[in-house]
């Protein structure tokens, strides 16, 4: 009897474990300072993302000026995933949270680079 109590008490503490892990609105929401390595050099600025209704909204600020409201943004599993729509293309961003800093992709135009952003 007390080996089944205990192995119960593990499975409940690793199925607590699992969904402790999983990334939530809160974890994202905030300022992120971002770099974006491209052929062309470091894009920078800062993606600002809040919550309204229990759902995620917010924008991208670039360093030259330019603010680009996000859409879709939503988070799938463990991965905060969003579009902006510049003048010219549609920009598909994918990101993790790892040590505290949102790490993934800018996939735009065909091609994918590297962003980071750190919480401000």
């Amino acid at each position: 009897m007390k080996k089944l109590l205990l192995i119960l008490i593990v499975i409940g503490l690793a199925a607590f474990s699992a969904d402790a892990a999983k990334l939530k609105n809160k974890d994202v929401v905030g300022n992120w300072k971002y770099s974006v390595e491209t052929y062309d050099g470091i894009l920078t600025g800062v993606i600002k993302v809040s919550e309204k209704d229990k759902k995620l909204e917010g924008d991208v600020n670039d360093d030259m000026g330019s603010v680009f409201k996000l859409t879709k943004i939503e988070i799938v599993d463990d991965e905060l995933i969003f579009e902006l729509q510049p003048d010219y293309d549609v920009i598909k961003v994918k990101a993790k949270l790892v040590d505290s800093k949102l790490v993934g992709t800018v996939a735009t135009q065909g091609e994918e680079f590297k962003l980071v952003a750190e919480k401000q």
